[in-house]
């Protein structure tokens, strides 16, 4: 039951990112210091943060509902926040301290990553 309601939350996240990007790109990463000026910059933030969330959105509610997927929806959660994390750690080596919304993003990281990998322990 953890893995699935843990599976639901995430494509739920990953859903509500898609959604925003779509409605207004411009909007969903002022919170980030981005800002948007080019036909071509609109055109990435749809397709990286509009259409891949919702495709991992999609992913990860077949997975909840799928249990021969449900392993590697996990795993993909798990991967996927941790790319982020890591990401992050490089960033802050290199470039130093982000805002104050990245550093919320990266909590919330760390803690999709844990909650993954103890779900993967669950299933």
């Amino acid at each position: 039951m953890i893995p699935r309601l843990f599976l639901l939350l995430s494509s739920a996240v990953f859903f509500l990112i898609g959604i925003n990007t779509f409605i207004d790109p411009q909007k969903a990463v002022i919170g980030l210091d981005l800002h948007l000026s080019s036909v071509t910059a609109f055109n990435e933030m749809r397709a990286n943060y509009g259409g891949m969330h919702l495709g991992m959105g999609l992913m990860l509610l077949v997975a909840a509902f799928k249990k021969q997927y449900r392993l590697a929806g996990l795993w993909l959660v798990c991967i996927f926040t941790g790319g982020l994390l890591f990401g992050r750690a490089v960033s802050m080596f290199l470039d130093g301290r982000p805002n104050d919304v990245l550093w919320s993003i990266t909590l919330f990281e760390l803690v999709a990553v844990a909650l993954g990998a103890i779900a993967i322990t669950i299933e």
